[in-house]
């Protein structure tokens, strides 16, 4: 799927469960940018600078994992905001090019 955005907008969570996790920390990415609470297993979320404290549910037991979405879905975190903010913060365009002029400019 090229544009999961609009899958994204009709989903209450995003799940990635994998135990070999390829290819989908964009994706993740995409739904924390989207307010979409993220709930994954370690190598899901290994790469994404994401944790429990940013608002991604991370577990490797299928039972946890279970729990979690439909607690999730039960009840919406309100970590939507967190989940945006950290996204932006941390792969912004801005935030990510500041680091590339400080080497261009910086001294020789």
């Amino acid at each position: 799927v090229g544009d999961i955005r609009p899958y994204l907008a009709h989903a209450g969570i995003a799940a990635a469960t994998r135990t070999i996790a390829r290819g989908v920390q964009n994706k993740l990415r995409e739904a924390m940018a989207m307010e979409i609470p993220v709930l994954a297993t370690t190598a899901a979320a290994d790469g994404i600078d994401a944790s429990q404290g940013n608002g991604v549910m991370v577990s490797d037991d299928e039972c946890e994992l279970a729990d979690m979405a439909l607690q999730c879905l039960a009840s919406p975190p309100e970590s939507g905001a967190m989940l945006r903010n950290h996204i932006c913060s941390r792969y912004s365009w801005s935030g990510n090019l500041a680091g590339l002029k400080q080497l261009i400019e910086g001294p020789l």
